[in-house]
């Protein structure tokens, strides 16, 4: 009797499929009955071997070097399970790249917990140091982004600030990530503050002690700014390339997601917040932020990043006195980060550019108010 191979398992199959970009491979690897069932997002839920087609197809088209690593792979009987890492380059030149704080050795735990405003979930990592100083709550900006914030090196900066003695509560803010959808969606910094201060409580009955601070990057430093205005117990907040109000950047923004000049990008605005009702008039952190101080803020901004341009962070540094304010230095054209980024630039990369004075600035500023200072609400 002859010896056959075993057969190939449907985990290798699929990697086989999906770095090769073979689409009638990967496609062949669904039933017919197959549902993607999504429930935080119920609108990008998909069903049957032609849904896979349809969503992949895309998924390949946004994504030309895509590739799929098989982190751990089991099998048991005719269940298989499998943990991922995808990553590639979009083709508006950010990177795509799924990642855990395992991949940067920081052990973490997947939670859930409510806002006080919705009836939803919100996911976050918690990421413990042990003792902490304080909670920091990593907050990741508009657009794709998410929890991991794959275009800050935000999974590098909480590994960071923990080995700095900070746990981190790393969250992906309603309609983002894996937490659930509002009826109202996005509305850049306004309502998505009570997702910071569930966050708070779900720490406070968790981990109760704990004080707390925020770091966040482009709408998620706005987020962190309405937050701090309306809860004292958010006692130190850090932004980098954090806009006043989200109406006079959001043409920068949609342009360099799409590639349409801004001329052509300002009427489809004007379109979509008066006829379609897309909220750019609630997120106006400027409005709110004098009700910050005497707690601090320091305000990070690249002299370089094209979205939202310097002049915000001086605007914003003159409506929080006390405030302090790092512009880093745009690196030159040619640099190989400013050539990765595209018509991105410099927005969000300050960590990158300088990552040692970045953790060295940020944890010196928490330490002036966690490890030289008392609660004071």
């Amino acid at each position: 009797m002859a010896d056959h191979p075993p057969p190939e398992s449907v985990n290798a199959r699929l990697q086989r499929a999906m770095n090769a970009h073979d689409l009638e491979a990967l496609v062949g690897c669904f039933d017919a009955e197959y549902l993607s069932d999504q429930p935080a997002h119920p609108n990008r839920a998909f069903r049957s071997p032609e849904g896979v087609r349809k969503h992949w197809s895309w998924f390949f088209e946004t994504v030309p070097d895509f590739q799929a690593e098989l982190v751990r792979t089991a099998i048991r009987g005719d269940t298989e399970w499998a943990e991922w890492r995808w990553h590639g380059t979009q083709r508006d030149g950010r990177p795509f790249d799924v990642q855990t704080p395992r991949d940067y050795g920081t052990p973490f735990e997947t939670v859930e917990f409510r806002p006080p405003d919705q009836p939803i979930k919100l996911r976050a990592w918690w990421m413990p140091a042990a003792p902490a100083k304080a909670a920091i709550i990593l907050v990741h900006g508009g657009g794709d982004d998410n929890r991991s914030l794959p275009y800050a090196d935000g999974l590098k900066l909480a590994h960071d600030l923990v080995g700095h003695g900070y746990a981190v509560f790393s969250v992906d803010l309603r309609n983002y990530g894996e937490s659930d959808a509002t009826p109202e969606g996005v509305t850049f910094g306004d309502a998505e503050a009570d997702d910071i201060i569930g966050a708070m409580n779900y720490l406070g009955s968790h981990h109760p002690g704990l004080r707390y601070g925020g770091l966040g990057f482009s709408m998620g430093g706005e987020v962190l700014l309405y937050a701090a205005a309306r809860d004292a117990r958010l006692e130190a907040v850090v932004t980098t390339d954090t806009f006043t109000d989200v109406r006079s950047v959001a043409a920068n923004f949609v342009s360099a997601q799409t590639g349409l000049p801004v001329f052509v990008v300002v009427p489809l605005l004007w379109s979509a917040e008066h006829l379609h009702g897309v909220p750019l008039s609630r997120g106006r952190a400027i409005d709110v932020v004098g009700a910050i101080p005497p707690r601090p803020v320091l305000l990070i901004q690249n002299a370089g990043d094209p979205i939202v341009p310097v002049e915000h962070c001086r605007r914003l540094a003159a409506a929080i006195p006390g405030s302090e304010v790092w512009i880093t230095a745009a690196p030159p054209a040619e640099h190989p980060l400013r050539v990765s980024q595209g018509r991105w630039g410099m927005h969000t990369q300050s960590y990158k550019l300088y990552p040692e004075e970045y953790v060295e600035r940020v944890t010196r500023f928490f330490d002036q108010r966690f490890t030289s200072t008392t609660c004071v609400h």
